[in-house]
């Protein structure tokens, strides 16, 4: 039988065992997922990899076995009673997805405390999603965004590397994506590497993955490609929010620390690549002018691309709701905002893609956005 992973944290949930991966991925394949999942939901997949939960009941009704009870378990979060999960997978196999903390056994059944999300074809294991009924803020965080999402693709379609790094790693997807020989992935939270290591056994792709803050665990070391997808949420005092959006009193503390530390791992001719989100003016974010000051290196250029803005207001209401959710009193949540606001004036909120290649030490800020 199989162990779950010595890895625990501030819930009841702990990072499946590496060994348990092949079984979860034969049953994936045997399921048919890589396939099923983007002809079903007819390529919502692309912006959304989560299974609405009716949905997922929905496409199962016409599935085999094996495929409706994959779909139904991991991607529509629903309970099975345990003889009807024997009647597809036989007791030993059972067995070891509860040794292995891949289902869980409660009152009502057998549940999923995880969900499959495919992207590009690769199949990750993460915690449920925050619109997911079985999202625990207190947990453990195994987590998959919209930013993961959009930064995917552009990673998957870099040209190909020797080395490559993922930093700020998370589940370990665009250490998946990334086109390298060789690729290692830095990530600050234990349980989250633990399921990077796990994801990595599932998708059969050799990945090194490393816990650690940051550049500290490839001290010395030299990439030809680095993608990072850092913590951006701004962190008021008092207030804990998950490790993996914890970007500091501002929200660009981390987002600044990496990028300033890029010269010190980038191989000559190396590019970059790196997603932030950062409040400022409607033209830019605030982080373009500590580019600015900061200057590129020789020998390469500093692009910064705003590919979306949206008008404060909507901001502070996610904010707000989410320091409450950690934990602030609705006044707390509003004085911070304030306080935000003080520390960093600004009008608009900024998504933006941070590129690094070969040049002539120029630093860019090109526009491509949709204001909403």
């Amino acid at each position: 039988m199989t162990a779950t992973a010595e890895i625990t944290g501030a819930g009841a949930l702990s990072a499946p065992a590496p060994e348990a991966a092949p079984l979860l991925g034969a049953l994936l394949a045997g399921a048919g997922l890589g396939m099923l999942d983007p002809l079903a939901r007819r390529g919502a997949h692309l912006q959304q990899p989560f299974w609405d939960p009716h949905a997922a009941a929905e496409a199962a009704r016409g599935l085999d076995p094996l495929a409706a009870t994959v779909l139904r378990l991991w991607c529509g979060g629903e309970t099975l009673s345990e003889g009807e999960l024997t009647a597809t997978l036989d007791e030993e196999t059972v067995g070891e997805l509860l040794a292995a903390g891949l289902v869980v056994r409660g009152d009502d059944g057998i549940a999923a405390p995880w969900r499959i999300a495919t992207v590009l074809q690769r199949h990750l294991l993460v915690t449920p999603p925050a619109h997911d009924e079985a999202f625990d803020l207190r947990a453990p965080v195994a987590y998959l965004g919209p930013e993961s999402l959009f930064l995917a693709p552009f990673v998957a379609g870099m040209r190909p590397a020797a080395r490559a790094l993922d930093l700020c790693a998370g589940a370990g997807l665009q250490a998946l994506l990334a086109p390298a020989a060789e690729v290692v992935a830095v990530e600050l939270d234990p349980f989250a590497a633990a399921v990077a290591r796990f994801n990595a056994i599932l998708n059969d792709r050799p990945l090194d993955v490393r816990e650690g803050s940051l550049l500290a665990p490839v001290a010395g070391e030299r990439f030809d490609l680095v993608v990072a997808n850092p913590p951006f949420l701004p962190a008021p005092a008092g207030v804990a929010l998950p490790r993996c959006g914890d970007g500091g009193v501002t929200g660009d503390d981390v987002l600044r620390e990496l990028v300033a530390g890029l010269p010190g791992v980038l191989a000559e001719g190396g590019r970059a690549l790196v997603y932030g989100e950062d409040l400022g003016l409607l033209d830019e974010p605030h982080v373009a002018s500590w580019l600015r000051e900061q200057g590129a290196w020789p020998g390469h250029d500093l692009t910064l691309h705003v590919t979306h803005t949206r008008y404060n207001e909507r901001t502070a209401l996610r904010l707000t709701e989410l320091w409450r959710a950690c934990g602030a009193s609705e006044q707390e949540a509003w004085d911070a905002w304030r306080e935000l606001g003080a520390l960093r004036p600004s009008t608009h909120h900024h998504s933006f893609l941070i590129e690094v290649g070969p040049g002539s030490g120029r630093v860019l800020v090109r526009r491509t956005p949709r204001v909403a």
